[in-house]
């Protein structure tokens, strides 16, 4: 007997002539004649089969919004959060943290990114690259090149912290809100903005 595997609560099916278990992906040789099949295996629909990576990663404060934005790396071991409503350096303030899967666990990746002001919102946005060493972050509601204009950073991680790449990024008008929005690509070398307000469109 020969056997194919698959992830636990899949099916396999095969091309006419030959006989396989559906449920164990064993092949019956002895009824089955020399020749070239296709062998399928279909994954589970069921999502109760998905499973816990870690521990849960929790908000330090009561209506923090942890998770409100996040994003994962390519290979699914280091993703960012933002959390919009932390009140740190004033009531809205936000802040950023990313976290690598390291043995079993999610650990904190560099510092804390904290929003300037009250009401920036840092974190309203977040992306990663590819190789999680670089992020992007919105604050919707920054107000350095007018009232809620908003603002974009992007951060690299160089000797073990999250150092500012480049500078900021504002909004071009009042009430632009640039940051509503924020992708990078694999490479972090380049970045789309959104900016929900602005009068261009």
């Amino acid at each position: 007997v020969a056997t194919i595997t698959g992830a636990a609560g899949g099916t396999f099916s095969a091309t006419n002539g030959l006989v396989i278990d559906s449920l164990t992906g064993e092949i019956d040789l002895s009824s089955a004649t020399a020749g070239n099949y296709q062998v399928t295996y279909t994954p589970s629909a069921d999502i109760n089969n998905w499973s816990l990576v870690g521990q849960p990663v929790n908000g330090t404060e009561i209506d923090e919004r942890l998770g409100f934005s996040n994003d994962l790396n390519y290979d699914g071991n280091v993703f960012i959060s933002g959390t919009y409503y932390n009140n740190l350096n004033g009531q809205a303030s936000g802040v950023v943290k990313v976290y690598e899967f390291n043995s079993g666990s999610w650990v904190q990746k560099g510092q804390s990114l904290y929003g300037d002001n009250s009401e920036d919102k840092f974190g309203y946005s977040v992306s990663i690259n590819a190789a999680g060493d670089i992020i992007a972050v919105g604050s919707l509601w920054d107000d350095d090149n007018g009232e809620n204009s908003g603002s974009v950073k992007i951060y690299q991680f160089i000797n073990s912290a999250w150092v500012l790449l480049g500078s900021q990024i504002n909004g071009e008008f009042a009430y632009d809100y640039c940051g509503s929005d924020v992708e990078l690509d694999s490479l972090g070398t380049k970045i789309i903005i959104g900016a929900e307000n602005n009068p261009n469109g």
